[in-house]
């Protein structure tokens, strides 16, 4: 059995972005994997109720079948038009991967890119 992968240096806290962000409290190089986690089905992409909008990964992510909610950190990272670190689906362990792109210091928030307009076109904010 192997287990999903968590960097032992993340840590949920306040953002001063919104609610809740994920954060280090320590160095980690650019092109790290800090999280593998799993997820669940929340709706199909054709509804549009609002708490699966606001929450939900689209899944595959170009054409979306489905909307899923992250579990472990991934539905804790805040969004960044600049963003540390990208997400990606791993179809052969069947779990989303959270990657950085930059190098990331102690103290820092760990920041995805959500999405374009589109992403945004059916939420309250």
């Amino acid at each position: 059995m192997s287990k999903l992968f968590e960097h032992p240096n993340l840590y949920v806290a306040r953002s001063p972005i919104q609610g809740y962000g994920v954060f280090t409290d320590s160095f980690i190089p650019a092109n790290t994997i800090i999280e593998e986690t799993h997820y669940v089905d929340v709706c199909n992409s054709e509804e549009n109720n609002n708490a699966c909008i606001r929450h939900r990964f689209c899944y595959p992510m170009q054409k979306p079948t489905k909307y899923v909610l992250c579990l472990g950190k991934g539905s804790v990272f805040n969004h960044s038009n600049d963003p540390n670190a990208f997400w990606y689906i791993d179809f052969e362990k069947d779990v989303f991967v959270f990657k950085t792109i930059k190098n990331i210091f102690a103290n820092q928030e760990v920041l995805v890119y959500y999405g374009d307009g589109e992403y945004w076109k059916n939420t309250n904010g």
